[in-house]
């Protein structure tokens, strides 16, 4: 008896062993041209900048029967089928993952979900961007230069980017947070609304903003510089901003706003125990 239990266990062992030395297999993958990217489920993925369009997926063998790739719109969708992988699969390898690596000569949108992470190596020039984050998603890109900049995050997401833009339209909800260098070029307009327990930090400067920052979020635009803002801050958010001319401040709840000392306050709104102080 002793003997069958243990040729059972090393049989089972060999089986696990060798399915964990299973290579990773790369395959160039066809496809028409394409100026967004929408990735979802576990995909790892990074973009570079090339005249050509062109997609390489790296990931088991058994893995690819699994995988739903197709340009649809001008957009690149890499994804799971419905269904998902099976669960045998996915207990076969060990931190499952596809890797896919993308070159493209112009990007104008990105699309991300699920368990997902993106990052854009190169520089790219566009008309308007629009970035959408949901899920629990990762994404990091170089540099964007655009007139039009819409940014939607929410869920458990993270984005460090970095651009230029004339227009920026940014929302973040849930438990997602935002890095957004944006040097070199002065915004006409940002508009920014943090909900949730979300979370940004804004570098650059603006002709003109508004924010709308509630629940627990914050907001860090101490390095942010804005000629005139309008804030509005409730539930026990809190933000610190920096306006060289005037201000137009809406406190509620027990938010927290700071603002710099040489700024001109206008139609101050407070009430609760919102809280205003100068730094």
């Amino acid at each position: 008896m002793k003997k069958i239990v243990t040729i059972i266990f090393m049989t089972l062992f060999c089986t696990v062993a060798l399915a964990q030395k299973e290579t990773i297999e790369k395959r160039n993958i066809k496809v028409s041209p394409f100026s967004g990217v929408e990735i979802s489920g576990i995909v790892n993925v990074t973009i570079e900048k090339s005249p050509s369009h062109s997609l390489s997926v790296e990931t088991y063998n058994q893995v690819f029967e699994y995988l739903d790739i197709k340009v649809r719109n001008g957009v690149l969708s890499i994804g799971i089928v419905n269904g998902g992988i099976p669960k045998a699969v996915q207990r076969k390898y060990k931190n499952l993952e596809v890797i896919c690596r993308i070159t493209m000569p112009e990007l104008k949108s990105i699309g991300m979900s699920g368990v997902t992470k993106l990052y854009v190596r190169d520089p790219f020039v566009t008309g308007s961007m629009n970035i959408e984050l949901s899920g629990v998603t990762h994404a990091e890109i170089k540099q964007i230069e655009c007139n039009d900049m819409q940014v939607e995050i929410s869920g458990v997401s993270d984005i460090q980017m970095y651009g230029l833009t004339e227009q920026l339209n940014l929302e973040i909800s849930g438990a997602s947070k935002g890095f957004f260098g944006l040097d070199g070029k002065t915004i006409t307009f940002a508009d920014i609304e943090i909900s949730g327990s979300g979370s940004a930090v804004i570098q650059g400067k603006a002709i003109r903003s508004s924010i709308d920052i509630s629940g627990t979020a914050g907001f860090e635009g101490q390095e942010f510089e804005v000629e005139v803002m309008k804030a509005v801050l409730s539930g026990v958010a809190k933000a610190q901003v920096k306006v060289l001319g005037s201000l137009e401040p809406t406190v509620s709840g027990a938010a927290k706003l700071r603002y710099n000392r040489n700024v001109t306050l206008r139609n101050v709104n407070t009430s609760g125990a919102a809280q205003m102080t100068s730094y």
